[in-house]
């Protein structure tokens, strides 16, 4: 029986856009979390210039809408990573899923306290 011939040259389109996804829902993230900073003027220094540069709701429904598509985000790219898993070669990126959970418990956490 021969061994089947491995004709990929280099990550495709799939591949491609499943780092993408990756390296954008760490950029929302990073983007979520800065609003919060930025619109909850307890958690840091200068609170008057905090206040005026960003009110505290409409901060945090930002990020909460920022946090929730980035869970959407992420979940289709694991959806589309794991239909691309099918020779050895390929990997699941873990990386999809500890973003997918840091947003989901940054959600969760301001629906809860905030």
């Amino acid at each position: 029986m021969a061994a089947i011939k491995n004709r990929r040259r280099g990550p495709d389109m799939m591949v491609k856009m499943i780092t993408a996804f990756s390296a954008f829902s760490w950029l929302i993230i990073i983007i979520a979390f800065g609003i919060v900073q930025m619109a909850n003027p307890s958690l840091g220094t200068y609170d008057s210039v905090r206040t005026t540069i960003l009110r505290f709701e409409s901060g945090i429904i930002i990020a909460k809408a920022l946090l929730f598509l980035n869970v959407l985000l992420c979940i289709w790219g694991m959806f589309i990573n794991m239909a691309r898993n099918k020779r050895k070669t390929d990997r699941f990126r873990i990386s999809l899923l500890i973003s997918c959970l840091v947003s989901l418990g940054g959600f969760i956490f301001m629906m809860v306290a905030l």
